[in-house]
């Protein structure tokens, strides 16, 4: 070993010590754990319900559970964030917690910006897939088994270059690697090099016939950019990608960041996490890139928009369709060009993740419900149910699902000895598509606990403008349940993942009393006895919704008729007396015929007290009811 390899790994051997990492355990984490097929209700995790909230606090929980001190996250659908969050500590010494704008360490979700950056030249003309790239590059990269077979560009974009990762002359240093990128991938890769190992730099295999995952052929990639540019790789990023979107504060090297900024990796000892120094390494397009999830989620959302993102066009929309499909069906069906494919809950995702020592990360995208998901964090733990939930959170955003409970002659007071209660539900979808979901019913105790569900139906699945009515349902209380006041409440979503929509009201168990049957469990009927032909599409008219709701003083409501049919609408206040509010056809209680299509009729409550309100449509034998606040 020549006097330059000494001196390099005697830092990095002196890294490597204050990391409390081996080489091999190096070569586990550089390399992500693809995901290549993870079926729907695989990894679910029992939790409860999944509005906002609930989602971070199962967050919390899982990365507590799992040892990964910091997170961020974030969510698009349809181009819109709609969910964003942080977690955990950026450091624990000085205290930091993670925030939004948290910087993370990639790691080889690096090579999807590496791979675009090569495919905007690709689109210019500069070159062809199938070009040998020792056309391109000031120094020839020979496969020594078989010096006869070209390396294509294609090949290091799809891992079957046979360029090998040799962690034996692939360092980390502390901070930014020394060696100019050229440099060291010329002494990797030819006879001669500082770093060249004919045995293990390269595979046993013929180029193009196999698939190996390569840090270092992406690394060559990032050069193959800098050489046909003319532009250092990352200023040509920084020209070429990151104002474009916004991604102001991300760099590929420490030297361009506050590093106290940038999330420190950690690993757990199994006591406690024991912080690493921020590293580099000389191939470093292959997993150095630094950014923050938002920032990410830019670059993510420019891949759902087919190469558009804020009036910038990145990439062509053909290009972006040929880096997301299949590139080597024969080898490995799912690999594209640098991006793959993964199924998650039973979803087709397309996307990229990351593993590093004291770095996890994932970034994938499903284009089936124009979604996308960024997890970056600071520890060495994976989270694919945290995956999987934001999947959830996203599929089942804003459906137009309503459910409506409508208690019988409220208030509801059960003896302590137990007793029942009857309600009415209805379910409808509004929405313009079919949704498929869950149903659950429980009950939150006086202490704040979940009893239930009491009840639970999956795959529940209405088309547009169906809803179901299930009349008289009855629910008994056991004489076990403790005394206090209670919510019932129903709920449509992804059990136990993802809530929709609730409704609930109260009814309240006395602590003594007489006369009372003791009921001894908690007992529901009536839904099931419900015919088949509830759950079909409507035959008269379809209630879509009241809104807003709550409401101050007015509410809309909306539905819509197959057919001209006579129409009557009434509101009720709690104690069942009609209220006489006037509406756009005169007397609330008046008949009015409808021809097809959607309607809406005003409800206006400006001489009305806060309250709950029931609303009525009666159509030809059909009714359906909804329940309204007004508050003032």
């Amino acid at each position: 070993m020549n006097s330059k390899c000494s001196w390099i790994f005697s830092i990095a051997l002196s890294l490597l010590l204050c990391m409390n990492v081996s080489a091999s355990d190096r070569s586990t984490q550089r390399s992500e754990l693809p995901i290549t097929h993870l079926p729907a209700n695989e990894m679910l995790t029992q939790f409860t319900d999944m509005d906002s909230s609930a989602l971070a606090s199962y967050i919390v929980d899982y990365m507590e559970d799992h040892h990964i001190p910091g997170l961020s996250c974030a969510v698009v659908k349809d181009g819109e964030v709609i969910w964003n969050g942080a977690y955990g500590n950026a450091y624990f010494n000085p205290w930091i917690p993670t925030a939004d704008s948290t910087l993370f360490m990639l790691a080889s979700i690096s090579k999807t910006i590496t791979g675009t950056a090569l495919m905007q030249l690709w689109e210019g003309g500069a070159f062809q897939l199938d070009d040998p790239v020792n056309d391109y590059l000031p120094f020839a990269v020979i496969h020594p088994r078989y010096p006869d077979t070209d390396i294509t560009f294609k090949m290091l974009l799809t891992h079957t270059s046979g360029i090998e990762d040799n962690w034996d002359y692939m360092p980390y240093y502390p901070g930014d690697s020394p060696i100019p990128l050229g440099e060291y991938l010329e002494n990797y890769l030819v006879e001669g090099g500082a770093y060249y190992n004919q045995w293990w730099n390269y595979s046993f295999w013929r180029p193009g016939t196999a698939y190996s995952y390569s840090n270092v052929a992406v690394a060559l990639v990032g050069y193959l950019v800098e050489v046909i540019s003319g532009t250092a790789f990352d200023q040509y990023c920084e020209g070429n990608i990151f104002p474009q979107l916004e991604m102001d504060e991300t760099a590929w090297f420490l030297a361009d960041l506050d590093t106290m900024q940038v999330a420190q990796p950690n690993y757990w000892n199994g006591n406690s996490y024991i912080p690493y120094v921020h590293f580099g390494y000389s191939d470093y397009p292959s997993g150095q890139l630094r950014t923050s999830a938002l920032e990410l989620l830019n670059f993510l959302t420019s891949y759902l928009q087919m190469g558009q993102w804020g009036g910038y066009t990145i990439l062509d929309s053909a290009t972006v369709a040929q880096m997301l499909s299949p590139q080597i069906p024969q080898i490995d069906p799912s690999q594209g060009l640098i991006w793959y494919k993964s199924y998650v809950g039973g979803r087709e995702l397309w996307g990229h993740g990351g593993g590093d020592v004291g770095v996890t990360t994932e970034m994938y995208h499903c284009p089936d419900q124009n979604s996308g998901v960024v997890i970056l964090t600071n520890g060495e733990s994976y989270f694919f149910e945290i995956l999987d939930a934001l999947f959830d959170y996203a599929e089942l955003y804003d459906a137009g699902l309503l459910v409506d409970m409508i208690p019988d002659n409220p208030p509801i007071i059960i003896p302590s000895g137990g007793g029942d209660f009857t309600y009415d539900i209805t379910i409808t979808n509004s929405d313009i598509n079919s949704i498929t979901f869950d149903l659950w019913i429980d009950a939150l105790l006086p202490n704040g606990n979940v009893f239930g569900p009491i009840i639970l139906r999956n795959g529940i699945t209405l088309s547009s403008g169906s809803y179901i009515n299930r009349n008289n349902i009855m629910q008994t209380v056991p004489a076990s349940a403790p005394a206090g006041e209670y919510s019932y409440r129903a709920h449509v979503g992804e059990y136990p993942g993802v809530v929709i929509t609730s409704d609930s009201f109260t009814f309240t168990k006395l602590s003594d009393g007489d006369g009372a049957i003791a009921e001894s469990k908690w007992q529901l009927s009536g839904w099931d006895e419900g015919e088949i032909a509830n759950f079909s599409a409507v035959d008269d008219w379809v209630l879509v919704s009241a809104y807003p709701n709550p409401f101050n003083p007015r509410a809309v409501i909306s539905f819509s008729l197959p057919v001209s049919s006579m129409v009557k609408f009434d509101v009720f206040d709690i104690s069942g007396s009609r209220v006489g509010v006037a509406c756009p056809f005169g007397d609330l209680a008046s008949t009015r015929q409808y021809p097809p299509g959607t309607h809406q009729i005003t409800f206006d409550g400006s001489g009305l007290p806060s309250g709950i309100y029931i609303y009525q449509l009666t159509t030809g034998e059909s009714t359906t009811v909804g329940k309204m606040v007004l508050m003032k």
